[in-house]
């Protein structure tokens, strides 16, 4: 079994174009990385990888969790996107959006420009997940495909208002950094369940591209590329064909 090692990671990583300085949106599937002894060496690497400059930001959505439990902790309340998000959660410095539903995280000197707390939408132009795009931000995706390792593509269909989404409130309670509970309603853009989506439709236009860097480290890809720079090829495709992420055809917008 292939094992992580935190330099030769470190070295793909430069390869593919990450340097001092960078912003970086990370959706991972850590297993594909091989047998590792600590989470803490993946996070390690890109530290050292931007220098100790830049922002590092990972999805921490509680879909499911939230707002099923009530109650959203930034602190607590566990991330559904995987063993890094979770691990990254617990490091010194890290900042949490309330977003209960679709939080992020972020650390580095200036996160407090991404970590955007309530929004109007968890997808709107002024969301953290937005300023990813807005804000150069590249978007790194370990051992990931497109349909769960690149989330401005909802942005984008927000932005366009395709007609097979449409406004629904989550409300709930968020705990605040002081500790006191205040009630919510986020909204979100979300998918009217007749129509089925897959955002890896729209793979084979990103990858022909030249915008994309990639690697194979063990078991997986890595690869990487910059936000605004796929954000409007895939603007314009969606603009020109409103189905371009629908795979269930029968079932055509109106």
């Amino acid at each position: 079994m292939y094992s992580f090692d935190k330099n030769s990671f470190k070295n793909i990583l430069r390869n593919l174009g990450i340097q001092k300085g960078d912003r970086l949106f990370i959706h991972s599937s850590v297993v594909t990385l091989g047998r590792f002894s600590k989470v803490d060496d993946i996070i390690g690497a890109f530290l050292e990888a931007i220098d100790y400059e830049g922002i590092i930001v990972m999805p921490t959505y509680s879909c499911s969790i939230w707002p099923k439990a009530r109650v959203f902790d930034p602190i607590k309340t566990k991330a559904e996107t995987g063993n890094l998000p979770n691990e990254f959660l617990k490091l010194k410095g890290v900042r949490r959006s309330i977003q209960g539903n679709h939080s992020i995280a972020a650390l580095g000197d200036q996160k407090d420009r991404i970590v955007h707390d309530w929004v109007s939408s968890s997808f709107s132009k002024e969301s953290s997940i937005f300023k990813t795009i807005d804000q150069g931000f590249k978007n790194v995706m370990i051992g990931t495909k497109y349909s769960n390792g690149c989330s401005i593509f909802h942005c984008i269909e927000e932005e366009l208002q395709v007609p097979y989404r449409y406004y629904k409130s989550f409300p709930g309670i968020v705990r605040l950094q002081d500790g006191s509970e205040r009630e919510f309603d986020f909204k979100m853009f979300v998918r009217d369940l007749n129509y089925k989506c897959d955002f890896q439709q729209c793979a084979s236009l990103i990858d022909n591209s030249n915008y994309v860097k990639e690697a194979t480290y063990n078991y997986g890809k890595i690869r990487v590329f910059p936000l605004q720079d796929v954000y409007l090829l895939i603007k314009k495709a969606l603009h020109n064909n409103p189905e371009l992420f629908l795979v269930d055809k029968d079932a055509t917008i109106s």
